[in-house]
């Protein structure tokens, strides 16, 4: 989970729609006697907006269509949803509100199904940084303090479907690190200048590569950011490569 910025311009459609959306709702909660009480086939029609199509594109665009929890791509499975971020069925109120939806795998949405946000509260990464609550440990997610294990309990952020992928980046990553640091061997072993550059070029690429997994637009970019943050090998390297730019000026 990495902190994501919400698009505060508010879709048009909802801009339009919104308020009788919401009083429809509403009003079927007031009929029945509770949200729960409403027939699913009228409760499926009155809810039904909120999956526009312009709604999708626009908030899934805000995490580059990654689930806003766990980081996967659910879009590759068709598994990409819409989530309330305070369950729709405890408040009606803002099952249309733009500030309550985020992107979500169907897992993950699924796990946190009608946990009350409000009174129990978990990381919202529009409104949170993730990296004030959760921390990397091995190939497990784990919370720095009640928000951030709430967050991996509430969400099912733990087990193998965490696990598995995590173990895979960490493999990926570890072949990635023995590459730099043969890198680094490799240049300090040279004796010329052309070949220097030609080893600080090498270098410089497996930097960039272990960079993409980084990249906010990359899954799983929590874990990835985490373990390049701690790696001695990656940081020996960047220290290389700005002291060599710093001796071509």
């Amino acid at each position: 989970m990495i902190k994501l910025s919400r698009i505060e311009k508010v879709p048009q459609i909802l801009v339009d729609n919104q308020k009788k959306w919401t009083d429809n709702l509403l009003a079927l909660v007031t009929e029945h006697g509770s949200y729960k009480d409403i027939p699913k086939p009228t409760k499926d029609a009155a809810l039904v907006h909120y999956r526009h199509q312009d709604i999708k594109d626009i908030l899934f665009s805000t995490t580059s269509n990654k689930c806003a929890f766990c980081e996967s791509f659910p879009a590759d499975s068709g598994n990409i949803e819409v989530e309330h971020f305070n369950p729709k069925s405890l408040y009606p109120h803002q099952a249309f509100e733009w500030t309550n939806f985020l992107p979500s795998c169907r897992k993950c949405n699924g796990a946190k199904d009608d946990h009350d946000t409000l009174s129990e509260p978990i990381i919202n990464p529009y409104d949170d940084n993730p990296e004030d609550y959760l921390e990397i440990d091995d190939i497990e997610l784990k919370g720095k303090n009640e928000k951030g294990n709430k967050t991996i309990e509430v969400c099912g952020l733990s087990g193998m479907r965490i696990w598995r992928p995590f173990a895979d980046l960490l493999v990926q990553f570890k072949t990635y690190e023995s590459n730099v640091k043969t890198a680094i061997q490799d240049y300090n072993e040279a004796k010329t200048q052309p070949n220097k550059k030609r080893k600080i070029q090498l270098l410089q690429n497996s930097i960039d590569i272990m960079n993409d997994l980084r990249r906010p637009n990359s899954q799983y970019s929590f874990f990835c950011n985490q373990m390049i943050s701690k790696s001695e090998i990656f940081a020996q390297a960047e220290s290389l490569l700005k002291e060599h730019d710093a001796s071509q000026v």
